[in-house]
């Protein structure tokens, strides 16, 4: 199989024509580099790389691809695309890797077949699978359980500064290449005699759920910081960055404190959120509004909590499920059928106010008290692009105690410091508050 110099060709005067940038990448690049001659004739397939921040456009040029005799699959983890490939009858793979930022560097997922010799029948196996998929399907999502049992699905991760900035090359059709190309490829691959092939070094085994649930709260966050509504960091997610550096591998969600009194701000965005698929459901506590809960299919969810002051504290109410986790699933089942109902029916936000049935059935109620002061004072960290808590040390010892040193076991709604077990409205006047109707939304 070859790869025709006009498909090429053509293949990049389309992405040209759109504006898209691109750039040689990978084992593509390193053999033009080293003045291979057969690139383009062997059974090598070319790698382009692209930036996320394209991927409409490349997704609204994919009927043009398409008209030209390019056939085109799209590969997803977690629902998020990372690559496409696109090839005609007779000629080999053209694949188009989206590179993503997190935490000052470049990411992609990839993956290959497993191969090791001690099992070969699931590599067999997972070849049969791969051309069958490829044969038929157009979409392709490897976060499944049985797909991870088959392909072993790793990450690419570059440098900022190798994609920072491209030139043009005469090696290989005016295909643009990362500035410094040379230093790129000499850290990126590394030969191997004894196994005589050549190593890349960027590629990491990890697999990314890690950096795509970090790149879910960077993104929501991003947009706050757009629409300059105030927040901070808050709970585990902070212990998480303060101490590890990244979320911990157990978070199931990540909380954001705000002032009630900017909640206004951010409903005025729910239509764009929900127009990039993030899911909107505000929690009420006797008709009071309290959390945003904002979530995205097979993504990390972002609970934003909204703090009233009371004298010199802070509070908002907490809860969490209680009894029998089978039990329990009846409200959620409940919730799910009535979300789906009220928001294709009536188009509206959904309203849960724990206080009533069947909420009130299976959720613990308390209340966060804390000393308004930490949240009064906030800093843009530039190390982790979000907001802290100014006085983020003595905020961790109040909540977490000696949080520097991991707990075997933790239980939050027993040791957490802010956690006061009276109900909100025996500590606050709740007839002071206004209620909200959730026709407001």
């Amino acid at each position: 199989m070859t790869v025709s110099n006009d498909n090429l060709m053509h293949l990049t005067t389309i992405l040209n024509a759109n504006g898209l940038q691109y750039w040689l990448d990978g084992e593509s690049l390193r053999r033009s580099l080293s003045g291979d001659p057969t690139l383009l004739s062997t059974g090598h397939s070319i790698e382009l790389g692209l930036h996320a921040e394209s991927l409409d456009q490349l997704q609204a040029i994919l009927p043009e691809l398409r008209q030209a005799g390019f056939k085109a699959k799209r590969y997803y983890y977690r629902a998020e695309l990372f690559r496409i490939s696109l090839h005609k009858r007779g000629t080999c793979r053209i694949h188009l890797h989206l590179y993503r930022i997190i935490n000052g560097t470049y990411y992609c997922p990839t993956f290959v077949s497993v191969n090791a010799p001690q099992r070969q029948l699931r590599w067999r196996l997972a070849q049969v699978i791969k051309k069958g998929l490829t044969a038929v399907a157009s979409k392709i999502e490897l976060s499944p359980f049985f797909m991870r049992l088959l392909f072993g699905v790793g990450t690419y991760m570059v440098p900022l500064a190798h994609f920072s900035h491209m030139e043009t090359t005469r090696n290989l059709r005016d295909i643009p290449i990362p500035h410094n190309a040379a230093a790129y490829v000499a850290a990126r691959f590394s030969y191997e005699p004894q196994q005589q092939r050549w190593q890349d070094l960027y590629h990491q085994a990890t697999k990314p759920e890690k950096l795509i649930r970090e790149q879910e709260y960077q993104t929501f966050t991003e947009i706050l910081h757009r629409h300059q509504i105030p927040y901070c960091m808050d709970s585990g997610v902070l212990l998480g960055l303060i101490r590890e550096g990244a979320l911990f591998p157990w978070e199931k969600d990540v909380d954001l404190q705000m002032w009630y009194e900017d909640a206004a701000q951010l409903k005025a965005i729910i239509p764009e959120l929900q127009a990039l698929g993030w899911k909107v459901t505000l929690w009420q506590y006797r008709g009071q509004l309290y959390q945003f809960r904002i979530s995205r299919p097979r993504r990390i969810p972002v609970h934003i909590m909204l703090f009233r002051k009371e004298g010199e504290m802070a509070w908002c109410p907490a809860s969490r499920t209680e009894g029998n986790p089978y039990t329990a699933m009846l409200p959620w089942l409940m919730y799910a059928i009535f979300s789906k109902l009220r928001t294709k029916v009536r188009g509206k936000l959904v309203t849960t106010d724990i206080s009533r049935w069947p909420w009130s059935v299976r959720r613990q109620v308390a209340t966060w008290w804390v000393p308004a002061t930490y949240f009064e004072q906030t800093e843009f960290s530039p190390q982790y692009q979000v907001y802290l808590p100014i006085e983020w040390d003595s905020y961790l010892t109040f909540r977490y105690g000696t949080w520097r040193v991991p707990a075997q076991s933790w239980d939050f709604w027993q040791e957490d410091g802010a956690m006061n077990h009276q109900l909100p409205h025996q500590l606050v006047d709740y007839t002071t508050l206004a209620t909200e109707k959730p026709s407001s939304y």
